[in-house]
């Protein structure tokens, strides 16, 4: 479910800059977690157990497959974007407030 609210967000935000004429984005990378939501964006099988959330994984399968993003893996304890979500003790947070506040080189 955070997979597909990602996904869209995150082609409204591309299309959003594109129109505003900010950046052309090509390449964009959604990082995520966990690997049972990222296999089942990837692959096309039924699963019964999943089809409560079969639009939502249909909806990021065609993102992926337009080409409008990647999915990719990250393990939990480089997920940078936990320190806007959870609790979780202080070395870690400090260390991904300094990863999240580092500028980009590009």
């Amino acid at each position: 479910m955070a997979l597909s609210e990602a996904t869209k967000e995150t082609i409204y935000l591309c299309s959003f800059l594109q129109e505003l004429d900010l950046c052309n984005l090509t390449d964009v990378v959604v990082f995520n977690d966990n690997l049972g939501a990222k296999k089942l964006a990837d692959n096309p099988m039924y699963h019964s157990s999943s089809k409560h959330i079969d639009l939502r994984h249909h909806f990021i399968r065609d993102a992926l497959h337009s080409g409008q993003l990647r999915i990719e893996h990250i393990s939990t304890e480089d997920m940078t974007a936990d320190v806007m979500t959870k609790i979780m003790p202080r070395p870690t947070h400090i260390k991904y407030l300094r990863v999240i506040s580092t500028p980009l080189n590009h």
